[in-house]
């Protein structure tokens, strides 16, 4: 379920975390998300998951849970869904090497991403189009 005027409030959050650098626990891809998704549906997605500052604390965290996409469908009930059909709000899981990566989707063609290297950006969804990126929603 997602409250009147979410987009209004997700762009004006956007543009607060945007250039800012990748800090555990408050720019992190997870806690963006997260932060994002609360904006957008009113609730904590992720419930009474505790917040993490490290990068240990939350491999920790997501692999007690089974992992990223485990949770994400068992836990948190998000549901998978394909590319076509993707929409404000939805989220990407993304594996790199050992890496997950999971992004806000901003429309259908862009998503919030954060990376130690570049900090919080917009990122082309095409950028990524031939990497095993999964999608969800709340």
């Amino acid at each position: 379920m997602r409250i009147p005027n979410y987009d209004i409030k997700l762009y004006e959050w956007l543009n607060t975390v945007i250039g800012k650098p990748y800090i555990w626990g408050e720019t992190d891809c997870g806690t963006l998300v997260r932060e994002g998704l609360k904006l957008i549906t009113g609730i904590d997605p992720f419930g009474n998951l505790p917040y993490w500052k490290t990068e240990m604390e939350c491999r920790q965290i997501w692999d007690a849970m089974g992992g990223v996409d485990k949770a994400f469908t068992e836990i948190f009930k998000f549901k998978k869904i394909d590319r076509n059909y993707i929409q404000m709000g939805d989220v990407s899981v993304l594996e790199v090497r050992d890496l997950i990566t999971a992004s806000l989707i901003i429309n259908n063609e862009r998503m919030l991403f954060s990376s130690v290297d570049k900090g919080v950006e917009i990122r082309n969804l095409t950028q990524l189009q031939k990497l095993n990126i999964r999608f969800y929603r709340l």
